[in-house]
Protein backbone atom coordinates (compact mmCIF):
# COMPACT_ATOMS: atom_id res chain seq x y z
CA UNK A 1 0.00 0.00 0.00
CA UNK A 2 3.10 2.15 0.77
CA UNK A 3 4.59 2.05 -2.62
CA UNK A 4 1.91 3.82 -4.06
CA UNK A 5 2.37 6.80 -2.14
CA UNK A 6 6.62 7.28 -3.22
CA UNK A 7 5.37 8.75 -6.71
CA UNK A 8 3.26 11.34 -4.84
CA UNK A 9 5.81 12.54 -2.52
CA UNK A 10 8.36 12.55 -5.60
CA UNK A 11 6.12 14.66 -7.53
CA UNK A 12 5.31 16.91 -4.69
CA UNK A 13 9.32 17.38 -4.26
CA UNK A 14 9.24 17.97 -8.50
CA UNK A 15 6.77 20.61 -7.57
CA UNK A 16 8.14 21.75 -5.70
CA UNK A 17 11.12 22.89 -7.29
CA UNK A 18 9.61 24.47 -9.57
CA UNK A 19 7.66 26.41 -7.07
CA UNK A 20 11.18 27.57 -5.35
CA UNK A 21 9.71 25.54 -2.48
CA UNK A 22 12.70 24.31 -0.65
CA UNK A 23 11.13 23.19 2.31
CA UNK A 24 8.57 21.24 0.73
CA UNK A 25 10.70 19.58 -1.40
CA UNK A 26 13.26 18.28 1.42
CA UNK A 27 9.91 17.29 3.40
CA UNK A 28 8.41 15.40 0.43
CA UNK A 29 12.08 13.38 -0.38
CA UNK A 30 12.59 12.99 3.32
CA UNK A 31 8.92 11.47 3.12
CA UNK A 32 9.77 9.47 -0.15
CA UNK A 33 12.98 7.97 0.92
CA UNK A 34 11.19 6.75 4.04
CA UNK A 35 8.67 4.83 2.44
CA UNK A 36 11.40 3.38 0.06
CA UNK A 37 13.18 2.17 3.03
CA UNK A 38 9.53 0.94 4.97
CA UNK A 39 8.77 -1.11 1.49
CA UNK A 40 12.11 -2.99 1.78
CA UNK A 41 10.23 -4.63 5.05
CA UNK A 42 6.41 -4.14 3.83
CA UNK A 43 6.93 -5.28 0.54
CA UNK A 44 4.52 -8.35 0.23
CA UNK A 45 5.04 -10.29 1.79
CA UNK A 46 4.63 -8.10 4.55
CA UNK A 47 7.44 -8.68 7.57
CA UNK A 48 6.23 -4.99 9.42
CA UNK A 49 3.38 -3.32 9.24
CA UNK A 50 2.55 0.87 9.77
CA UNK A 51 -0.74 0.32 11.08
CA UNK A 52 -3.86 2.45 10.68
CA UNK A 53 -1.63 5.41 12.90
CA UNK A 54 0.77 5.32 10.53
CA UNK A 55 -1.03 5.24 7.47
CA UNK A 56 -2.66 8.38 8.46
CA UNK A 57 -0.09 9.87 9.57
CA UNK A 58 1.41 9.52 6.12
CA UNK A 59 -1.94 10.12 4.37
CA UNK A 60 -2.27 13.73 6.20
CA UNK A 61 1.59 14.50 5.42
CA UNK A 62 1.01 13.84 2.23
CA UNK A 63 -1.78 15.95 2.16
CA UNK A 64 -0.33 18.90 3.26
CA UNK A 65 2.81 18.53 1.52
CA UNK A 66 0.79 18.36 -1.85
CA UNK A 67 -1.48 21.73 -0.62
CA UNK A 68 1.59 23.32 0.31
CA UNK A 69 3.81 22.56 -3.12
CA UNK A 70 0.55 23.79 -5.10
CA UNK A 71 0.37 27.08 -3.33
CA UNK A 72 3.19 29.37 -4.86
CA UNK A 73 5.46 30.76 -2.07
CA UNK A 74 5.24 33.62 -0.19
CA UNK A 75 1.13 33.39 -1.74
CA UNK A 76 -1.54 32.51 0.60
CA UNK A 77 -3.76 30.63 -2.83
CA UNK A 78 -3.87 26.72 -3.89
CA UNK A 79 -3.91 25.35 -7.13
CA UNK A 80 -6.64 23.49 -6.84
CA UNK A 81 -6.65 20.84 -9.99
CA UNK A 82 -2.90 19.42 -9.57
CA UNK A 83 -3.55 19.16 -5.83
CA UNK A 84 -6.96 17.09 -7.13
CA UNK A 85 -5.19 15.13 -9.63
CA UNK A 86 -2.20 14.33 -7.41
CA UNK A 87 -4.20 12.86 -4.76
CA UNK A 88 -6.53 11.16 -7.37
CA UNK A 89 -6.01 7.63 -6.78
CA UNK A 90 -6.08 7.34 -3.12
CA UNK A 91 -9.62 9.81 -3.01
CA UNK A 92 -11.20 8.04 -5.73
CA UNK A 93 -10.66 4.68 -3.68
CA UNK A 94 -11.79 6.08 -0.56
CA UNK A 95 -14.90 8.00 -2.50
CA UNK A 96 -16.19 4.60 -3.79
CA UNK A 97 -15.61 2.74 -0.76
CA UNK A 98 -17.91 5.73 0.74
CA UNK A 99 -20.52 5.45 -2.05
CA UNK A 100 -20.56 1.58 -2.01
CA UNK A 101 -20.91 1.18 1.88
CA UNK A 102 -23.89 3.68 1.51
CA UNK A 103 -25.42 1.89 -1.31
CA UNK A 104 -25.20 -1.52 0.74
CA UNK A 105 -26.20 0.15 4.26
CA UNK A 106 -22.57 -0.32 5.54
CA UNK A 107 -21.10 1.71 8.11
CA UNK A 108 -18.48 3.70 6.23
CA UNK A 109 -16.10 2.88 8.92
CA UNK A 110 -16.18 -0.90 8.79
CA UNK A 111 -13.43 -2.74 6.73
CA UNK A 112 -14.27 -4.47 3.64
CA UNK A 113 -12.40 -6.12 0.83
CA UNK A 114 -13.74 -4.37 -2.16
CA UNK A 115 -10.74 -1.17 -2.20
CA UNK A 116 -8.81 -1.36 -5.65
CA UNK A 117 -6.13 -3.68 -4.91
CA UNK A 118 -8.68 -5.91 -2.77
CA UNK A 119 -10.49 -5.84 -5.79
CA UNK A 120 -7.10 -7.15 -8.21
CA UNK A 121 -6.35 -9.77 -5.47
CA UNK A 122 -9.67 -11.21 -6.04
CA UNK A 123 -9.89 -11.00 -9.92
CA UNK A 124 -6.13 -13.41 -9.56
CA UNK A 125 -3.42 -10.98 -9.33
CA UNK A 126 -0.40 -11.70 -6.79
CA UNK A 127 0.34 -9.45 -3.89
CA UNK A 128 2.58 -7.77 -6.22
CA UNK A 129 1.37 -7.00 -9.23
CA UNK A 130 -1.86 -6.32 -7.51
CA UNK A 131 0.50 -3.10 -5.83
CA UNK A 132 2.44 -2.62 -8.80
CA UNK A 133 -0.70 -2.24 -10.75
CA UNK A 134 -2.17 0.78 -8.51
CA UNK A 135 1.11 2.24 -8.32
CA UNK A 136 1.32 2.01 -12.34
CA UNK A 137 -2.07 4.21 -12.15
CA UNK A 138 -0.62 6.55 -9.12
CA UNK A 139 2.37 6.67 -11.39
CA UNK A 140 0.14 8.50 -14.59
CA UNK A 141 -2.40 10.68 -12.05
CA UNK A 142 1.16 11.98 -10.76
CA UNK A 143 2.82 12.10 -13.56
CA UNK A 144 -0.33 14.18 -15.30
CA UNK A 145 -0.21 16.27 -12.23
CA UNK A 146 3.11 17.23 -12.80
CA UNK A 147 2.81 17.88 -16.35
CA UNK A 148 -0.33 20.28 -15.57
CA UNK A 149 1.89 22.13 -12.98
CA UNK A 150 4.86 22.58 -16.08
CA UNK A 151 2.65 23.11 -18.94
CA UNK A 152 0.42 25.51 -16.44
CA UNK A 153 -3.03 23.73 -18.23
CA UNK A 154 -4.98 22.79 -15.44
CA UNK A 155 -7.95 21.45 -18.38
CA UNK A 156 -5.30 18.68 -20.46
CA UNK A 157 -4.18 17.51 -16.55
CA UNK A 158 -7.80 16.77 -15.03
CA UNK A 159 -9.29 15.35 -18.44
CA UNK A 160 -6.09 13.14 -17.95
CA UNK A 161 -6.94 12.59 -14.61
CA UNK A 162 -10.76 11.31 -15.67
CA UNK A 163 -9.33 8.75 -18.11
CA UNK A 164 -6.75 7.55 -16.14
CA UNK A 165 -10.40 6.90 -13.03
CA UNK A 166 -12.44 5.46 -16.01
CA UNK A 167 -9.16 3.03 -16.45
CA UNK A 168 -8.97 1.82 -13.26
CA UNK A 169 -13.06 1.38 -13.14
CA UNK A 170 -12.73 -0.60 -15.90
CA UNK A 171 -9.91 -2.10 -14.63
CA UNK A 172 -11.17 -3.22 -10.99
CA UNK A 173 -14.36 -2.28 -11.02
CA UNK A 174 -16.78 -0.47 -7.90
CA UNK A 175 -17.41 -3.91 -5.94
CA UNK A 176 -20.32 -4.88 -4.22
Amino acid sequence: EHMRRIPIAMVIAAIAVFHGDKVTFAASILLASTLGGFLVHNAPPARIYLGDSGSMAIGFLLGALTLSANSPFGTATVSVIPALVLMSVPGFDVLVAIIRRSLTEQPIGVADWNHFHHRLLTTGYSRWRAALTVSAFVLVTSSVALAGVVLQNDVVSFCLCLATLAAITLTVGFGR
